[in-house]
């Protein structure tokens, strides 16, 4: 009897040690790796704070500002503050050693500190490298507690700290407002109020009683939070795996614009967007829901609507703006940027704000060459943004094309 049970338990080790290095292989090719990853990261990086990164998935190295311990933000699940993070990289997928670099941050830019829970998500992805170009020294540290204060009487808000700058809203005397800033004369409040795709707008401290301003930071037209401006790029290397491009993700909050500077260029995001950086160092932007705007503060700001992309020459920035290329559709070799999205939705939804309509590129031979068209599910909803702006004519009458042939 004792041999029987002998015998029975060496066929079932060697079962076992058949079948994990078999089940680990198989957890370990691109595809099963890019899904254990998205699973993973979902649950290390679960309910991260504002001006936080996080190290998602193997592999991920950092470097920071301040001295911290040698074990410091080294494994999966461990977490760090923006505000002294210097620079963050990612490893490409590795199948033999079951790796791929995954970091997960959320930025202030420039959101108020009194909206909810909200920030800017960048997933750092694969062969990438991400460096904080906002000094520790000159970053705008917002207050975790936004000052309450009153409106003596009925108010207009602005989208700007001047008298003569755009009216966004009124509000009626009495009405509490949460502050968080004031403009470098003291003479304006920056206060939450949603209006018109913006979240803050701009009060006189005249209309207003409040206890004390003092404390409150200068928020001037130039002032950046942590990682609101930044360096990157990603490397060509690691496997040939269509689901692991090298990439950075961003969103913001749902019909929230919010401002970021990338490798010296401004862009305003109401979106979902990807970026990359190509061989040369040339910056491409994929918008995959929304819209996003190049040179927002410039007189000739460019709009690209969801299913398109554009490129900056890297030799074409000059002072926050670029001489981008003409705006174009993705193509089929770019629709892996839009494959990468789908998992991270289906696993790591409980990271980002919501889950955009991500556009499908469907191509097909013709008379003169093949043709590609972009298809959205639930398109209604998707392209309502651009509905507007093709409404208005501020997108290419090429692009309004494309997206609502007919003229549907």
């Amino acid at each position: 009897m004792k041999l029987r049970h002998l015998v029975l338990w060496l066929v079932l080790l060697l079962g076992a040690l058949v079948f994990l290095p078999a089940a680990q292989a198989q957890s370990n090719t691109c595809p099963g790796l890019v899904e254990r990853a998205m699973s993973e990261i979902g649950t290390n990086c679960a309910s991260l704070g504002r001006n936080s990164a996080c190290y998602g998935f193997n592999n991920v190295l950092a470097d920071f500002d301040t001295d911290v311990p040698d074990n410091y933000f080294s494994v999966p699940s461990d977490r760090a503050e923006l505000s002294s993070l210097r620079s963050i990289q990612t490893a490409p997928l590795n199948e033999t050693a079951g790796t791929w670099g995954i970091a997960t941050l959320n930025v202030q830019a420039n959101l108020p500190g009194a909206l909810p829970g909200q920030s800017v998500v960048f997933i750092l992805l694969g062969n990438s490298e991400l460096e904080n170009a906002v000094p520790a020294d000159e970053a705008l540290i917002l207050p975790e507690e936004p000052l309450e204060v009153t409106a003596l009487r009925a108010i207009a808000l602005r989208r700007d700290p001047s008298s003569r700058a755009e009216v966004v809203g009124t509000i009626a005397g009495g009405t509490p407002l949460l502050a968080d800033g004031t403009s470098p004369d003291g003479n304006w409040l920056r206060v939450f109020f949603v209006a018109d795709r913006l979240a803050s707008a701009w009060v006189n401290t005249g209309d207003v009683q409040a206890d004390s301003i003092d404390d409150l930071p200068v928020i001037r037209p130039d002032s950046r939070t942590p990682m609101q401006a930044f360096r990157f790029q990603t490397n060509v290397g690691g496997v040939d795996c269509s689901q692991a491009p090298s990439a950075l993700f961003v969103q913001g909050p749902e019909d929230i614009e919010v401002d970021i500077s990338a490798n010296g260029v401004d862009i305003r995001i109401g979106s979902s967007i990807i970026l990359r950086t190509l061989e040369d160092g040339s910056l491409q932007i994929f918008v995959i829901s929304g819209g996003a705007t190049l040179n927002p503060n410039s007189d000739n700001p460019l709009l690209i609507a969801p299913g398109f992309t554009t490129i900056c020459p890297v030799d074409a920035i000059l002072n926050g703006n670029c001489d981008w290329e003409a705006i174009r559709m993705f193509n089929a070799d770019e629709e892996i940027f839009l494959n990468l999205i789908q998992p991270l939705f289906q696993y790591a939804a409980n990271l980002l704000h919501y889950a955009p309509a991500i556009p499908e590129v469907v191509c097909a031979s013709g008379v003169g060459g093949v043709e590609c068209e972009l298809r959205f599910p639930n398109a209604g909803t998707a392209l309502d943004r651009a509905a507007e702006l093709c409404a208005t004519a501020a997108l290419p009458a090429s692009v309004c094309g494309s997206l609502f042939p007919g003229g549907d």
